[in-house]
């Protein structure tokens, strides 16, 4: 089979965004398809880039674990205002539109959002060239964005609310990151049947568990030593809610061995750590976004993988890559919010949630596992064993295939 797979920021191992593009396409390309990766240069290296083939100005094309990558050169960054990023993807729409439409002997399009204009070439390349698409939500947009009071004009509300249910009636078949955006989803289409839910996924090979002296030494390089470290990996933006942490981590300076880390970027970077200025506070330290590879060798040696979301309608739905990245660390999970993550985590005893912005909850639950180291190591194992058994990349991306199959076979039949 060949596919198309539309996914803006793709990124690498080597880079720092999710890999899960990659991940995917590389088991398929394996399995003896191919794929061609329609993407910005956005999360792409210096290095890998360097490697490209220039087909026209603007549009370099390169080859990586056998996955052709046509990456397209559109301006882009997490601290662009509202205007500048539509007009990014706006740019990338077209651009991509004119790419995948002179590709040859495509069976089936896989366009993954965000944002959800993603979908545009592949609605393009339907209507010319009869060909089918499988759309993935991996955020509710335009929800989230009407949520957020990021889009306001009542008109602008009502097309992009139609411009979704658009593009669920015409994809041939829908994968929702999260059974709570399945639900929303099947509302719109009334087909259950059309989307099926596949949530991010672990990377068993690349994130392990580690012994207490490899710990030992990772903290002492890092200034660790004897620290009790919840770790948040990732964007640092509105939608992380990483201000919440912060007033958290200044309510509990009576315990010094409590040490927050942030690593990541994002447009609320600067004012948290100007929050945590303010709070004067020596139990908050900020790093810069490190690559997958070598965030597999830090991410084990914290105590807890941490996942914070800001308060707003639909905010427990999301998938969040870090969650699994933990669970792959034999790491206990902690939320501030409830939802299904925290209902996979009760169930397997791998970590704790909370009532979404109950802090005093939230401090309970780190103190109850500040003060059980054998109830810690349990949840680490049970942690790892989940993502083995139910998160593998593996498991989950033969799970999208089939499905993508399914997709294509009863498309040729329509």
């Amino acid at each position: 089979m060949q596919i198309a797979y539309i996914h803006q920021y793709f990124s690498t191992p080597v880079g720092s965004g999710g890999i899960r593009t990659y991940e995917f396409a590389r088991r398929w390309v394996e399995a003896g398809h191919k794929v061609t990766v329609i993407t910005t240069c956005v999360r792409l290296t210096n290095k890998e880039l360097k490697q490209a083939e220039i087909l026209k100005k603007g549009i370099k094309k390169l080859s990586l674990e056998g996955i052709d990558i046509i990456a397209i050169e559109v301006p882009y960054d997490s601290n662009m205002g509202v205007v500048r990023r539509g007009l990014s993807f706006l740019q990338f729409c077209w651009r991509s539109s004119c790419v995948l439409i002179r590709l040859k002997k495509i069976d089936i399009v896989f366009a993954t959002s965000t944002p959800l204009t993603v979908a545009i070439p592949a609605l393009v390349n339907k209507f010319f060239r009869k060909v089918a698409f499988v759309f993935e939500v991996r955020d509710l947009w335009p929800k989230n964005l009407i949520a957020n009071g990021i889009i306001k004009n009542k008109l602008l509300v009502t097309i992009s609310l139609w411009f979704e249910k658009y593009i669920y009636k015409k994809a041939a078949g829908i994968v929702a990151l999260s059974p709570n955006m399945k639900e929303y989803i099947d509302q719109i289409t009334e087909k259950p049947d059309k989307t099926i839910t596949v949530p991010n996924c672990a990377d068993i090979e690349l994130f392990k568990p580690i012994g207490d002296e490899e710990k030992r030494k990772i903290k002492l390089r890092f200034g660790w030593e004897n620290k009790f470290v919840i770790m948040h990996t990732g964007a640092i933006g509105k939608v992380n809610g990483l201000d919440r942490i912060v007033k958290v981590a200044s309510r509990i300076q009576n315990h010094p061995q409590i040490h927050f880390v942030f690593i990541g970027n994002g447009r609320e970077k600067v004012s948290v750590e100007k929050l945590v200025s303010e709070e004067n506070l020596c139990n908050v330290m900020f790093m810069n976004p490190i690559p997958k590879l070598e965030l597999a060798k830090i991410l084990p040696a914290a105590n807890i993988g941490l996942v914070s979301i800001h308060k707003m309608p639909h905010s427990e739905f999301n998938s969040a890559n870090k969650f699994f990245d933990y669970l792959a660390c034999g790491l206990p999970v902690m939320l501030n919010y409830a939802g299904w993550q925290k209902s996979i985590l009760d169930e397997h005893n791998a970590g704790l949630g909370c009532d979404i912005f109950n802090d005093d909850q939230f401090i309970e639950n780190l103190l109850l596992l500040l003060n059980s180291p054998d109830l810690r190591k349990q949840m680490g194992k049970n942690a790892r064993k989940l993502s083995e058994a139910e998160f593998s990349r593996d498991i989950l991306s033969q799970k999208v295939f089939d499905f993508i199959l399914q997709c294509f076979t009863q498309s040729r039949y329509r």
